[in-house]
């Protein structure tokens, strides 16, 4: 989710504090989990080898006729700059295109959007939270928000999307951001532009946001308390996703936010809510870019960032763009 930066600026702007360090710590899950229970760290990653393409961070995309293009997938985050090599970053510097989920006059705009439209950050129609979850819910909520420096109450009408940027980042990353740190996909796209490299978003915020909203509510509301019950971990959920991600690991990624729920036990069935919420935010997204990702591609020398879960998968970009002709090679170590 490219947005985060400005989601973040506005975490910080409702709930009117400092939420934490700018600097994140934490430990990574899953070394203390390999040297403690070996057989389930390795069910991790056995559920992981089952995703189509599900290791890999890199992909040369190739058309009969035009140079080869390239597919990158980012980690949002300021600190996931620092693990782009050189060869990254040259195809970037030598692309005919850069393209990202949005662009950044996009995010300017939802940055002002935010800045000057309170109904953009609430639905005052909306029934309160308070009425529409449990009162263990309620709690786990309460407390997770109380890490954000913001009270339940304050809470109660705001967008799906806000409150899952307060509670699925760790408020130390959050700040990091509002203070001026740079997610992966902003710098890249701040790196062409300087360049005078064309740089193209494939989405406007409105439609990014329109996954959101085609979710069920009652089964983001799950998804919220489920994340609200990690606050607690949530340096060390951080940073561990984080190391997955440098190392290619990204089908685990998202194994490991599976298991993690598992263990939480806040939901009965975190697999099948968790490709629920994937559907629509990374599947449904993936099969509409494909119209400008095929255009610009087969013209070739397209450098594409996407989050890098959207790599993987049967309906992730790679598969996707495989089944539209193109010949899709991994390229990282």
């Amino acid at each position: 989710m490219q947005w985060i930066r400005g989601f973040a600026a506005a975490a910080v702007f409702f709930t009117g504090t400092s939420m934490a360090q700018a600097a994140c710590v934490g430990s990574n899950v899953l070394d203390d989990l390999e040297q403690r229970d070996p057989e389930v760290y390795d069910g991790i990653f056995e559920m992981a080898a089952g995703v189509p393409n599900g290791e890999g961070r890199f992909w040369r995309v190739e058309h009969p006729g035009a140079p080869p293009s390239f597919l990158f997938g980012t980690f949002h985050t300021p600190q996931a700059v620092a693990t782009v090599t050189p060869v990254i970053w040259s195809e970037l510097d030598s692309a005919r295109i850069a393209i990202f989920e949005m662009s950044l006059d996009e995010q300017a705009a939802m940055e002002q959007r935010l800045a000057t439209d309170p109904s953009f950050a609430f639905d005052f129609n909306a029934p309160p939270l308070s009425s529409r979850l449990s009162s263990e819910q309620l709690g786990i909520l309460s407390e997770a928000l109380q890490t954000r420096g913001m009270s339940l109450q304050a809470a109660e009408q705001m967008r799906p999307w806000l409150l899952f940027t307060l509670l699925g980042f760790p408020a130390c990353h959050i700040q990091a951001i509002a203070e001026g740190g740079d997610p992966l996909d902003k710098e890249m796209a701040l790196r062409a532009g300087e360049r005078d490299t064309p740089v193209m978003g494939l989405e406007t915020y409105e439609e990014a946001l329109g996954a959101f909203q085609r979710i069920r509510a009652e089964r983001f509301l799950s998804m919220m308390v489920a994340t609200g019950a990690m606050v607690a971990d949530e340096e060390d959920v951080f940073r561990t996703n984080s190391d997955l991600y440098e190392d290619g690991h990204i089908a685990a990624i998202n194994e490991f936010s599976i298991w993690l729920s598992e263990q939480q036990g806040v939901v009965s069935d975190s697999r099948a809510l968790n490709t629920e919420i994937m559907a629509e935010i990374l599947d449904a997204r993936n099969r509409a870019w494909m119209p400008d990702l095929v255009r610009e591609m087969r013209k070739g020398r397209a450098f594409v960032g996407v989050g890098a879960l959207h790599l993987p998968g049967r309906e992730g970009l790679v598969e996707l763009l495989r089944a539209r002709g193109f010949t899709v090679t991994r390229v990282d170590p």
